[in-house]
């Protein structure tokens, strides 16, 4: 996981605000407004899923899914309307995309084809403490080379430097059954039994290992922020791991484990 970054302090203490404690925000676009549009059934179906997987764990949840819902005016008027702890985005991702302004851009593609940045999220009335974005497809191969590393890397840090606490950023192209996985794992760990993050992220990981080891999906989503962060703080959690259940970093401890079994 990388700890890089840790852009956060006084600022965003002062930006936080205790009335958000319960507060998510879910947008699941399916990237139809693309020019050459690929399409992502499971990003409205995930959207939908963890909407109720949250809500039945006792969080009040905006959810934007849809053709309808998850436009640039519904996004942004809800982001910058009321402050949100968490934001989890299921959409097409683009990396260094020519906007309209003529400008290069890197971010979330919404249903009318407007992209979400870094800049909106720093705009919100209080910073949210965690980021979650499954981004497919993301961006096209240039020259041969795939940019999904280049978005994940590019968002993730500056929601790092703006003062995220943490960030879930999807590399490249995800089954659609295990990425819906990785959250439902990902979010029960972190909200229901308040585990720190890097053993959310672990636990999540390790679910998609078992379930399906030839697919990579396991390694796509990368981690960064802090660790030993947690939604409730100071809670010991539910469901503690065992003991020999240690926390992965990175995905390279994950395998350095794995090899030795």
């Amino acid at each position: 996981m990388d700890c890089g970054g840790g852009g956060y302090g006084a600022d965003l203490l002062g930006r936080y605000r205790s009335g958000v404690q319960h507060r998510i925000v879910t947008v699941g676009s399916d990237g139809s407004a693309l020019a050459d549009p690929i399409d992502l059934p499971g990003a409205e179906a995930e959207a939908h899923a963890l909407t109720q997987l949250m809500e039945g764990l006792g969080h009040t949840v905006v959810p934007l899914i849809g053709p309808e819902a998850a436009t640039a005016t519904q996004v942004l008027g809800s982001l910058l309307g009321q402050p949100f702890r968490f934001v989890h985005i299921s959409a097409h991702g683009v990396h260094q995309l020519q906007h309209r302004d003529g400008a290069l851009r890197s971010g979330v593609v919404l249903s009318d084809g407007l992209l979400i940045t870094a800049a909106e999220i720093e705009a919100m009335e209080a910073v949210p403490e965690l980021v979650f974005l499954n981004c497919c497809h993301l961006g096209v191969v240039v020259g041969g080379t795939p940019q999904g590393n280049r978005l994940a890397a590019s968002l993730a840090q500056h929601l790092i430097g703006i003062g995220v606490r943490c960030v879930v950023v999807a590399g490249w192209a995800v089954s659609d059954a295990l990425a819906a996985q990785f959250g439902q794992v990902f979010y029960e760990a972190l909200l229901r039994d308040n585990q720190p993050f890097g053993e959310a992220v672990f636990r999540a990981r390790k679910a998609l290992w078992d379930t399906a080891p030839d697919d990579v999906t396991w390694g796509a989503f990368q981690a960064y922020g802090d660790p030993a962060w947690q939604a409730e703080a100071g809670g010991s959690g539910r469901g503690t791991a065992p003991a020999t259940d240690t926390p992965h970093a990175s995905v390279e401890e994950l395998l350095d484990e794995r090899s030795r079994h």
